[in-house]
């Protein structure tokens, strides 16, 4: 059983190392070609995505913001859509 996972592992990594959004994605320090694959099946196609502002509020990326009066007050980045 553990051969074959690596050999998955091996096969993986080769398709990873040739996709040009996977090559982009690991020059972002701590990710991995198992990341990137994960960020790409996740988004599917940035085009999607009206501005950069709306895939970070998808991934869950925008800290959240309360409002009341003149008061405004910052918090922690809200838990969005999990990634896979």
């Amino acid at each position: 059983m553990n051969g074959r996972i690596s050999k998955l592992e091996s096969e993986i990594k080769e398709i990873a190392g040739d996709m040009e959004e996977t090559q982009l994605l690991m020059t972002i320090p701590g990710v991995s070609y198992f990341s990137a694959l994960t960020i790409i099946a996740e988004i599917a196609t940035v085009e999607r995505f009206p501005t950069s502002g709306h895939l970070c509020s998808y991934a869950g990326l925008i800290p959240s913001t309360s409002q009341s009066g003149s008061k405004e007050t910052h918090g922690h980045i809200q838990g969005g859509r999990p990634l896979l």
